[in-house]
């Protein structure tokens, strides 16, 4: 059973991270999906290049 989803890659704040075979580990570039009570630690967590994967 295989998939494809479209239109993930391709996004400007995702890039591959690390390939083995068919598995992919993506990296977030930019998180977009921040609260106003967590803002402050999503740009310090930037500034020390902290990202979610």
């Amino acid at each position: 059973m295989s998939f494809t989803i479209y239109n993930f890659e391709d996004n400007n704040d995702v890039s591959v991270f690390a390939q083995a075979g068919q598995f992919k580990v993506i990296q977030w570039d930019r998180d977009l999906s921040v609260s106003p009570d967590s803002a402050a630690t999503a740009w310090f967590s930037a500034q020390m290049d902290v990202r979610r994967r």
